[in-house]
């Protein structure tokens, strides 16, 4: 027996108005722990001279790891855009064209508008010293408008932090969108997990060859990022093991031991984050 029809995980699919819609609400909450935490993280270093300010300083180190709170939307973005593909027996709906549509419609307005509302507090505020994180954002060049309008200022140094130094995981993501119909053909072809395994030695084998090339890798930074589609190749995978019905996934999502699997993982990540924080301090 599934272990969704067991009630362990909730049900992929729910009937409402006649019609069967997705929407697990525990992902919303992923989503917002993870946005309010880099909320935090922005805030904490916009203080100056934070370590002679008691309220600045806890929300520093309570919240050093906001870039890692972008793995987890990287993850997120992954699971989430699986999740209707599970539900179509693993094939993509409609064309990738269509796809590439719907996700233009949906980022590109609202980042298309933060854009100028970041450009008008440049010209009106941000232009003047401000003696904190936003004083970068300036001056801002044609190359930075062209690069942050067609979105690859993660790619370039000197660019990535112009206009809004926030940007950069939006067209890392951006691009790696262009690579979701591509992934899902792997895996139907392939398999999931032999699609996933190539990806994440495939992105950070990129990560490594870009390491000392010209382009803005940074990879605990706002830089291009590569890894990240690794990572968000694990969330296709993790939501195929949540709630596929074929035989493997069913197998996977039948193994004992993923809590000790989990509690495992979280012990040496955690403990691989501190000890980068302390590496980063002295």
């Amino acid at each position: 027996m599934l272990l969704a029809e067991e009630g362990k995980i909730p049900p992929l699919t729910v009937e409402k108005e006649n019609q069967t819609v997705v929407h697990l609400s525990y992902l919303d909450g992923l989503r917002a722990l993870a946005a309010m935490y880099v909320v935090v993280h922005h805030a904490g270093r916009q203080v100056t001279d934070v370590f002679k300010n008691k309220v600045a300083l806890k929300m520093y180190f309570v919240a050093w790891f906001g870039h890692n709170a972008v793995d987890v939307f990287i993850v997120l973005s992954g699971f989430c855009l699986m999740l209707p593909v599970v539900r179509n027996n693993g094939v993509l709906k409609g064309s990738a064209k269509e796809f590439y549509i719907k996700r233009a419609k949906r980022i590109l307005p609202t980042y298309y508008i933060a854009a100028a509302f970041s450009m008008l507090l440049i010209v009106t505020l941000i232009d003047n010293n401000t003696n904190s994180y936003w004083h970068s954002t300036s001056p801002v060049t044609g190359w930075d408008l062209f690069t942050h309008f067609t979105l690859i200022q993660d790619i370039f140094p000197n660019s990535v932090a112009k206009i809004n130094y926030a940007f950069w995981s939006i067209s890392v993501e951006w691009r790696i969108y262009f690579l979701f119909p591509l992934l899902v053909w792997c895996a139907a072809k392939w398999g999931s997990l032999r699609t996933t395994f190539t990806t994440i030695v495939l992105s950070v084998g990129l990560a490594a060859l870009l390491t000392n090339s010209n382009l803005n890798i940074n990879l605990d930074k706002n830089g291009i990022n590569p890894h990240y589609i690794g990572l968000f190749s694990l969330g296709m995978l993790a939501a195929q093991i949540s709630y596929s019905n074929k035989d493997i996934f069913v197998r996977l999502r039948n193994f004992k031991y993923w809590k000790t699997a989990f509690f495992c993982a979280r012990c040496f990540i955690l403990r691989s984050l501190f000890y980068k924080r302390k590496m980063d301090i002295y």
